[in-house]
């Protein structure tokens, strides 16, 4: 009983911390722009505590990222910026609220079973790790894609991640990803029964149905629903972010309820997913009609768009600049954006986007769609994901049918249409690959929920029910089996055996370095130059 309480510890202080952090940017933010927020505030209907563990990853992983370029994140000094926590003692924290956010997180505690059998993902030994190590031990690195061309689409998350090894179970590692379903849930939990939101009530509705149909179907289920990656991975908060994100966009702009606050927690929203992956940039879609509309239905003026977009495209920049320095482009590895500095071999570059572009499976829109679909659907994986969707999607959509009256909006039906048609071009373009699509899937279930009304009436136990049913699934059964009172989840972290290449290491079978600042499993020689500010990556002629 001890361990589980040390785990439920390690997890209470990880919310706590980041809801701080989160109230703490957005106190900071909302007087940066003269506003004056409260913990009563709420975005298109769902009270901003709850965003407040989200908003701390995002704010956090900035900061560190900033820092990161003049010191190595393992240097103590960067303990001095938690004092800005603060900064939450200068307006009372409502009690009230934040009873509601902790009983809308709560039920999430369910899912730190997965804990008990969690593990790197094999990418982890590949690059995450490595990259996170070099974070600790140095500051930026010029030609950083140069050791490991992956380490050139370094995600936000390999900051936060750094700064979690003070546990040396490797545990936060873990927990962290489950704040993003915490969140989740806790959006699911205020709308349908604290706060009771109609808007939500069946988008939410058929995504917990989607979320249990999941767990059915060809070759034992897998619709495209969320699952809990090993460690490592960040396509579930991606695919989260991304539905919500647009969920939130869509409420405003049928209630025309625009503001300069709201405008503001959009862009950084849509901020995060960019730099959580850059495959996440889709959002820009509905960030796109949001601003039409914005302009078109509001009095609100220029300079109050302007005022909420400073921060976000601050950060932006450095983000930019940051990607620039590490690879010698602002979208690595796409070669119109990549410039010829000294430490960029652009035939490198060219090599890494040919790979990856094969690797994603992406439709060309030159050769035959129909012959494209088919090799795409030779991948079983794709061919399961999609043959589930669909069955799920018209399983929901005679429940739709039989429980509930739809009320057509001409205009978000036209915005829905537009996103969605973007969205999957987008897709096409640069990469269907299945775990790239969860979120606009599940946006896709959820919009089947906008504007219905009851037909017949649903008792709320119903929805109770799904709820948890939901979050008791989510978890493999293996998770399960696996918990134990006596024993603490801990995470082994492997050894790579070996040899050496050049002037480095080099894995001796596969291509796993796992935590090792000398080895890579790139096959061309390279050498740093340490005479100046920045490290420097180059390649041997």
């Amino acid at each position: 009983m001890e361990n589980l309480l040390i785990l439920l510890g390690k997890y209470f202080l990880l919310i706590t911390f980041l809801y701080l952090f989160g109230r703490t940017s957005v106190l900071l933010s909302s007087q940066f722009m003269g506003k004056n927020i409260s913990d009563n505030y709420e975005v298109s209907g769902i009270n901003i505590q709850i965003f407040y563990p989200i908003f701390g990853l995002f704010f956090l992983g900035n900061l560190l990222f900033i820092i990161n370029f003049f010191i190595p994140l393992k240097n103590n000094l960067i303990y001095g910026f938690f004092l800005l926590l603060l900064v939450n003692f200068r307006k009372k924290i409502s009690f009230v609220n934040l009873k509601k956010f902790f009983i809308s997180y709560s039920p999430s505690i369910i899912l730190l079973v997965s804990s008990f059998n969690i593990n790197f993902h094999y990418d982890a030994g590949l690059y995450h790790l490595n990259n996170q190590k070099w974070i600790l031990e140095s500051n930026l690195v010029k030609g950083f894609s140069n050791i490991y061309a992956a380490f050139g689409v370094g995600s936000i998350h390999e900051y936060l991640s750094a700064i979690l090894w003070i546990d040396n179970s490797y545990i936060l590692l873990h927990l962290m990803n489950l704040v993003y379903f915490s969140f989740f849930y806790g959006v699911i939990f205020y709308a349908l029964f604290v706060n009771k939101v109609s808007y939500y009530k069946f988008s939410f509705l058929f995504l917990l149905i989607y979320s249990i149909l999941d767990n059915f179907g060809f070759s034992g289920g897998r619709n495209g629903y969320l699952n809990i990656q090993s460690i490592g991975k960040q396509d579930a908060p991606i695919a989260i972010i991304f539905l919500i994100s647009s969920l939130l966009i869509v409420s405003a702009i049928y209630k025309k309820k625009y503001s300069e606050f709201d405008t503001f927690l959009f862009l950084i929203l849509s901020l995060f997913i960019y730099q959580l992956k850059v495959s996440g940039v889709a959002i820009i879609f509905i960030v796109i009609i949001y601003f039409y509309f914005y302009f078109r239905d509001s009095n609100l003026k220029i300079r109050w768009v302007f005022r909420s977009s400073i921060i976000p495209s601050i950060l932006f920049f450095l983000w930019s600049i940051k990607s620039l320095l590490q690879t010698g482009c602002f979208v690595f590895p796409s070669t119109f954006t990549c410039f010829s500095f000294e430490w960029v071999d652009k035939d490198y570059i060219k090599g890494i986007e040919d790979v990856t572009v094969g690797f994603s499976q992406s439709y060309n829109f030159k050769g035959s769609l129909f012959l494209w679909f088919q090799q795409y659907l030779s991948n079983p994986t794709n061919k399961i994901i999609l043959s589930n969707f669909l069955i799920s999607f018209f399983i929901i959509l005679g429940i739709k049918l039989f429980f509930t009256k739809f009320l057509f909006h001409k205009k978000i039906g036209f915005i829905f249409i537009i996103y969605f048609s973007l969205s999957i071009l987008f897709f096409l373009r640069f990469g269907p690959d299945a775990r790239y699509l969860v979120g606009l899937q599940m946006l896709i279930i959820s919009s089947l929920g906008i504007f219905s009304i009851e037909k017949i009436r649903i008792p709320q136990f119903i929805f109770f029910t799904l709820f948890f049913i939901s979050i008791i699934s989510l978890p493999r059964l293996d998770s399960y089996n696996s918990f134990s009172l006596s024993y603490l989840p801990s995470i082994q972290m492997p050894e790579a055996e070996l040899v050496t290449r050049y002037d480095r290491y080099y894995p001796k079978e596969g291509d796993q370095c796992w935590v090792n600042l000398s080895c890579s499993s790139n096959r061309e020689d390279y050498f740093i130059v340490d005479k100046s500010f920045f490290k420097t990556v180059y390649f041997r002629n």
